[in-house]
């Protein structure tokens, strides 16, 4: 009887400590709300990393469900470089559900000046250069936390 209890004991220690780690795992997933700081230093070192200008528009708690965070994000960049932000946001380590997504493509038509000197007449004149394309995105997304 004694070696049963012994044994019973040491398999209830090894499920103890898988559900340590399983805990652990699983707040891995999840914000933490006394650190916000950190998950937003995070989200623009992703715009960072993909050579985008990312801001952080708002962070706000549900109101009905102390668990979840709405977050709003704008970026501006290249087309590759928005959709590789994006697949980095949708592979991100937590648990993301994208509520809304926005994608504008903004042109700006790109010149440059040149002098031309004629005698002791300076002229300027405007050459046309390719214009220049910026991808600007928008996303709020809902997130859990703890």
């Amino acid at each position: 009887r004694k070696i049963v209890e012994k044994d019973n004991l040491n398999i209830l220690e090894e499920k103890m400590s898988e559900l340590v780690n399983t805990q652990k795992s699983i707040s891995n997933f999840l914000v933490d709300t006394s650190s916000i700081d950190k998950f937003v230093v995070y989200l623009e070192s992703m715009g960072t990393d993909n050579n985008l200008d990312l801001s952080v528009k708002s962070v706000d708690f549900v109101k009905n469900d102390k668990n979840k965070m709405l977050v709003s994000i704008s970026t501006k960049g290249s087309f590759s470089d928005t959709m590789k932000t994006l697949l980095t946001l949708e592979n991100a380590p937590y648990n993301i559900t994208i509520n809304s997504f926005y994608l504008n493509k903004e042109v700006a038509a790109a010149s440059s000046t040149t002098q031309e000197t004629v005698g002791s007449i300076s002229k300027g004149k405007i050459l046309p250069q390719a214009a220049k394309t910026i991808w600007q995105m928008d996303i709020s997304f809902s997130i859990l936390s703890q």
